[in-house]
């Protein structure tokens, strides 16, 4: 099974109410990394402190996330107490700016999303997968934010970081 069906597999059965945008969102995040959220590393770090100091540090959850292509979601609720903001606004940026997509790539896995999402035990219909992704391609592909389902259930605070930034 190809690298990107393991991971929507994956994040599936550990979010289970994920809906056809987030599972769009994994693959974004994959390929495009950080690189639409940093237009100002200032700004970038005034956000990432407003949202930690709303967060309780939680003891119970991964650090981190893979999402291949040596990226992954760094849970800012278990980062806290390990990194301070401008550490890993430092780490974010820094992904930012060195990480380059390949847009073929991503593509391609959307379009082995499109063929095989519904082989996985997922929260909706083919019907509502092929409207999520009609809307999608005809808006160009953009970045797209959480399902309010994603949030509801699953509270998610992160940034996409390189795993390798992260060694202490």
């Amino acid at each position: 099974m190809e690298e990107i069906l393991e991971l929507l597999k994956r994040n599936i059965e550990k979010y289970p109410e994920m809906r056809p945008q987030d599972c769009i969102k994994l693959i974004y995040q994959r390929h495009y990394g950080p690189g639409h959220m940093i237009s100002n590393p200032e700004a970038s770090l005034s956000v990432l402190k407003a949202e930690m100091d709303t967060l309780v540090i939680a003891g119970k959850e991964d650090l981190t996330e893979p999402l291949g292509n040596h990226l992954c979601r760094l849970n800012l609720k278990e980062a806290r107490s390990l990194y301070t903001p401008e550490e890993i606004n430092e780490i974010f940026v820094r992904t930012a700016a060195i990480h380059r997509p390949v847009m073929a790539d991503f593509m391609h896995e959307l379009k082995l999303t499109k063929e095989y999402i519904m082989e996985f035990p997922v929260a909706f219909t083919r019907e509502d997968f092929d409207a999520y992704f009609a809307w999608y391609r005809g808006k160009g592909y953009p970045a797209v934010h959480h399902s309010p389902f994603y949030h509801a259930f699953y509270d998610p605070h992160y940034r996409v970081v390189y795993e390798g930034m992260l060694e202490r």
